[in-house]
């Protein structure tokens, strides 16, 4: 069994989740670290647009979809060979949070960076 640790390390620092394979060498299955980005992108996707901006929120999710190279049904596909594993799958809730904390906070930074950058050069913001 992959502990928390094992799949924390890669979703933190992923940069691109269209890599396949895992631990129990399955090349056909996204591995937990694909599967952990795909969904915290999915789940800031759904923090940012209401019910009434459903057409936005639906492009925005394609297009966290196609920047990965995901499709639904490989997502659909982890989560019918792993999801009766309740410890497993708690690990990566729990990482699939701590990503959308990290990506959060890298957005904020980036704000706090333009936001320094047109104040220093005497920009109003």
């Amino acid at each position: 069994m992959r502990g928390l640790l094992a799949i924390l390390a890669p979703a933190l620092g992923a940069s691109s989740a269209a890599a396949c394979g895992n631990a129990d060498g399955r090349d056909d299955v996204l591995s937990d670290s694909s599967y952990v980005e795909v969904m915290a992108r999915l789940a800031r996707v759904r923090s940012q647009f209401t019910p009434r901006d459903s057409i936005r929120g639906d492009s925005a999710r394609r297009g966290v979809l196609a920047e990965l190279e995901v499709d639904t049904s490989q997502l659909f596909e982890y989560a019918a060979l792993y999801g009766e594993d309740a410890a497993h799958m708690m690990d990566i809730w729990t990482a699939i949070n701590l990503r959308v904390l990290a990506l959060d906070s890298l957005e904020r930074e980036e704000e706090l960076r333009a936001s320094d950058t047109l104040s220093a050069n005497g920009e109003r913001e």
